[in-house]
């Protein structure tokens, strides 16, 4: 069949990383593909893929007036290519994208939510109208594809989408990468021997991540463990504000702030323990990846982090905000080597047994095919059934 697949995010997170597994995976199985990316890091690995680069001008993360031209270039492409199927990402993507497709007359269309635009702290009024504006967009879609069950059901609930249109696919890692790394070459790159203790945290430098709130907890930390370092991988607008923390609370000599980084599996190698500070989250992709390491985890108690970390069996959950909490989990996995062992190993475990990379891509896969080709789906990988009463007619092959 021919597909679109609409990439709106940075090229590190969740959904540009699942996009383009499922991307190769599409190819690999005889259909053709079109990407639509604005992120150039991202160029390359799409052509090797063997998929048709799209680029689209005008595209930012924030709601601008130029956004029209992005919905009708989106629909100039949907009305040419005429696609069998439309796949899109993130909050904004996703609402451009379906509205396109439904306007250009693409017989599918799903959305992959890896976070919907309502699960934030949010006024009242706001929130209505968020609610209304995923509704909206939901019904311009046939099926989304939800990384986190709670939000799934959320949705449900709120009356965003019907049980039949709505699944559970967690995303997945490929495993195979963060296996054998050698921790004293990972540590090596970063400039640190064995004699210390590495806190690690990856992810954009913005406010929700919550990495303020990590520098606040540290000298309680430095206090209990005089050894440990903090290592920050990520870029953003809050560098310097980071920076500027780190010496107010007087502990800018153990926070390294190392940027990007493209070796993440060697990276999370290097650490004792992986830390997550959101404030909320939509999904993340590093997260899994610490699991994938085999690393103790301590992470906030957020919508997405408990869909991936069970409390005191594959990491330790802490208030949201809360770095006196932040710090006594961080003291005692730190200080507890049998302790983060058990973490680890557990964590390990659940990478294997739920974000394998290539059951992601199955389950989407089939997740696509139930769409596009209704038939009994009891066998589906998917959580949900989907009646085959809602769908259109087969489409098959190349298109």
């Amino acid at each position: 069949m021919k597909v679109l697949q609409l990439l709106c995010g940075t090229a590190w997170d969740g959904g540009s990383v699942a996009g383009l597994a499922i991307t190769r995976a599409m190819i690999t199985r005889g259909d053709q593909v079109w990407v639509v990316n604005f992120e150039t890091k991202n160029d390359q690995k799409i052509r090797e893929a063997g998929a048709t680069l799209v680029r689209i001008p005008s595209w930012t993360r924030a709601i601008r007036p130029l956004d029209f031209w992005v919905l009708f270039s989106l629909w100039r492409l949907c009305r040419r290519e005429k696609f069998d199927l439309v796949a899109t990402r993130t909050a904004k993507g996703g609402f451009l994208g379906r509205l396109a497709a439904r306007l250009a007359g693409i017989p599918h269309v799903v959305h992959h939510a890896y976070g919907f635009s309502f699960n934030r702290e949010l006024r009242p009024l706001t929130r209505r109208s968020y609610i209304l504006l995923e509704w909206l967009a939901a019904r311009a879609g046939h099926f989304i594809i939800s990384v986190n069950e709670e939000q799934r059901q959320r949705a449900i609930r709120l009356g965003v989408e019907s049980p039949d249109r709505i699944c559970t696919v967690p995303d997945g890692v490929d495993l195979g990468g963060y296996a054998n790394q050698d921790r004293r070459t990972a540590r090596a790159e970063l400039g640190f021997d064995d004699s210390v203790l590495l806190i690690g945290a990856i992810g954009r430098l913005v406010p929700q991540k919550g990495l303020d709130c990590l520098i606040r907890a540290l000298p309680v930390v430095l206090r209990a463990v005089p050894a440990a370092y903090l290592v920050i991988v990520g870029e953003g607008p809050l560098k310097s504000e980071l920076e500027t923390e780190a010496l107010r609370y007087g502990v800018a000599e153990r926070v390294r702030l190392v940027g990007i980084r493209r070796d993440i599996p060697q990276v999370l190698a290097s650490f004792d323990v992986y830390v997550q500070p959101a404030l909320w989250e939509s999904h993340s992709v590093s997260l899994i990846g610490a699991l994938a390491a085999g690393k103790p985890i301590v992470a906030t108690d957020i919508e997405d982090n408990r869909d991936v970390i069970e409390h005191g069996k594959t990491g330790l959950l802490v208030p949201a905000g809360d770095w006196a909490a932040l710090a006594s989990a961080l003291r005692a996995t730190l200080l507890d080597p049998n302790l983060a062992l058990i973490l680890g190993e557990a964590a390990q475990r659940a990478a294997a047994d739920r974000f394998c990379q290539q059951r992601m891509i199955e389950q989407t896969l089939t997740a696509y095919d139930r769409v596009v080709t209704p038939r009994d789906w009891r066998t589906s990988h998917c959580r949900i059934p989907l009646r085959g009463a809602r769908l259109k007619a087969p489409v098959q092959g190349r298109g």
